[in-house]
């Protein structure tokens, strides 16, 4: 679905046609739509194609869907889940879908932060898109990592010190205890 406010060339269902079965790529959702269901709007607004990208199927179908999975455990958990997630791309370009030549990104991140006893905590993942997806602990990383192979400044909000203190932190046994 297009969204409405951009001009220039988005996505559509065309570039998708015919990529699963030739690439075995299909839409992968930045943020997914099973978890908009507070809000219609936020249903319909998940599945615009600025939420979409060329995502591999067996990333998407197991680690992608394992972290997604944690975020939705976590907001149950938490008060508040901040995430941070979208494609990486690297000199290497995996190649472009369909007419409008959609690039198709060499890796998806994914950034939590919680607020454990007043202490936030933080984690990122980078996934390679492509057959044959890492285990969880080998995707995790620091914030400070993700920011690094992304170009960009994941926590910006936060106070300095403490910004610094939680993207270079990774403490597993934090993330992968449920």
């Amino acid at each position: 679905m297009q969204y409405p406010n951009i001009s220039q060339p988005q996505a559509s269902n065309d570039d998708y046609k015919g990529v699963h079965k030739q690439y075995g790529l299909s839409k992968g959702h930045m943020a997914r739509h099973q978890d908009m269901k507070w809000s219609p709007q936020a249903v319909q607004e998940s599945d615009y194609y600025t939420n979409i990208c060329p995502q591999h199927e067996k990333l998407n179908t197991r680690l992608w869907n394992w972290i997604e999975n944690m975020v939705r455990d976590l907001a149950k958990q938490y008060d508040s889940v901040h995430v941070v997630c979208g494609p990486i791309f690297t000199d290497t370009l995996n190649g472009y879908i369909g007419p409008n030549r959609i690039p198709v990104p060499d890796y998806f991140f994914k950034t939590l932060l919680v607020y454990s006893n007043g202490t936030p905590q933080a984690v990122g993942f980078i996934c390679p898109n492509n057959a044959d997806p890492l285990t969880v602990t080998e995707a995790m990383c620091t914030v400070r990592e993700v920011e690094r192979r992304a170009h960009i400044d994941v926590y910006a909000y936060l106070p300095d010190e403490v910004e610094a203190a939680t993207e270079a932190r990774l403490d597993r046994t934090v993330w992968l205890v449920k």
